[in-house]
């Protein structure tokens, strides 16, 4: 079976190893590969690309850049690239997306050399959008924008010959919003490496809770910085970069909590595992969230997580079973807080409650197993993947 992974729009192997997220994003795929199937990683990065590919082992890399030498526009140049590499495509049994955006080169490959397309949609920019504009009142370029997104994923979801969703929020809203079929779409959540993020034997930071993503709307990290207005013994520490980071921490000096919010910058992703090991308590009160990995890879390491109450997350978290949700509120949020520090049992059984979670629901073993099985229905028994 030969896969092809195409990625996102403009992200490269390059970009991923430089945010720190290379071996995350590449797990599911070295699994596949050691299970036999034959993986091509299709990328918007140049001839560095290819530098990767001792790293990655068995995997494929064909970067569009070094493919082709079209001095134009970079939407140009991926529209006029499957057209005009054949030999790359014809032994391609499966193209799958690694996100929404540039979903439109597998129309053309769809189109022109009638392939399967698996969409993969782990964040549904659409519904996402949607929710910000009629809670922010935008104004018509946002609805232009809102209109474009629209039809390019209508388009991407009628062509695809199946859809993968990381949550059965998403599923809903396509169906409902799209008019796709029920069994046209499955939920895979994102995998976690349950080996990597473990428990880690580290001293404990002292009434300090942990919250790692990007700093934006969705985060909800203005209400999360004013609830340690009632948590004056306490400390918040913030991993992640992102366009709000001037503004939060105008705020935190605002609120005089400088002794209480602390900003920690990007980190690499291997850095991770032993970070959240230093604390009792992970956070991520967010307005929306799709299947959030950092929660996830927090949940692993066995430590209690608090979540707010949004499908996202909710529909990880099961209230005092394997985590705490609380609503988007500076008051709710730190009555969570300290209502799962202070209670020693609870935050020990949401701990252990959470891993067993992880391991069950997002190991590589039991995603691999899943996606093997989608791949499976797409082909024709001669196919098919022999080793399960």
């Amino acid at each position: 079976m030969n896969l092809l992974l195409t990625f996102t729009n403009t992200v490269s192997l390059r970009e991923w190893d430089k945010i720190g997220i290379l071996d995350r994003e590449v797990l599911l795929y070295k699994k596949l590969s050691q299970k036999g199937i034959s993986v091509t990683f299709l990328t918007y990065g140049d001839k560095s690309d290819l530098l990767y590919s001792n790293r990655l082992k068995d995997i494929n890399i064909i970067p569009i850049k070094d493919k082709t030498e079209l001095k134009t526009l970079p939407f140009i140049r991926t529209i006029l690239f499957p057209p005009f590499n054949y030999k790359i495509f014809k032994n391609i049994d499966i193209i799958k997306t690694n996100q929404m955006g540039g979903s439109w080169i597998t129309w053309l490959l769809k189109i022109l050399y009638r392939k399967k397309i698996i969409l993969r949609c782990g964040y549904e920019t659409y519904k996402n959008e949607l929710y910000e504009y009629r809670k922010l009142a935008k104004h018509k370029r946002a609805l232009m924008r809102l209109l474009f997104l629209y039809i390019t994923e209508w388009i991407s979801y009628v062509l695809a010959n199946h859809i993968i969703v990381s949550n059965n929020f998403d599923k809903n809203f396509i169906i409902n919003t799209f008019k796709m079929n029920f069994n046209k779409i499955s939920i895979i959540p994102n995998i976690i490496d349950t080996k990597v993020f473990d428990r880690i034997p580290t001293e404990k930071k002292a009434k300090s809770v942990l919250f790692i993503g990007r700093l934006d709307e969705a985060k909800n990290l203005e209400n999360l910085i004013e609830s340690f207005k009632y948590l004056e013994d306490y400390t918040l520490d913030i991993v992640g970069k992102g366009h709000l980071e001037p503004l939060l921490r105008s705020l935190v000096e605002k609120s005089k909590l400088q002794s209480n919010i602390n900003f920690l910058g990007n980190l690499h992703n291997s850095e991770i595992p032993k970070l959240i090991n230093q604390y009792h308590v992970f956070i991520l009160p967010s307005h929306w969230e799709g299947n959030p990995k950092t929660l996830l890879e927090a949940m692993s390491c066995g430590i209690a997580c608090i979540g707010s109450n949004t499908p996202g997350i909710k529909e990880i978290i099961k209230h005092k079973k394997n985590g705490y949700l609380c609503n988007f509120d500076s008051e709710s949020i730190a009555n969570a807080i300290r209502r799962v520090y202070e209670d020693t049992e609870l935050r020990k059984k949401l701990g252990y409650n959470a891993r067993n979670y992880i391991m069950k629901n997002n190991s590589c073993n039991t995603i691999v197993e899943r996606e093997t099985k989608i791949y499976q229905s797409l082909l024709k028994p001669k196919k098919m993947f022999q080793n399960t």
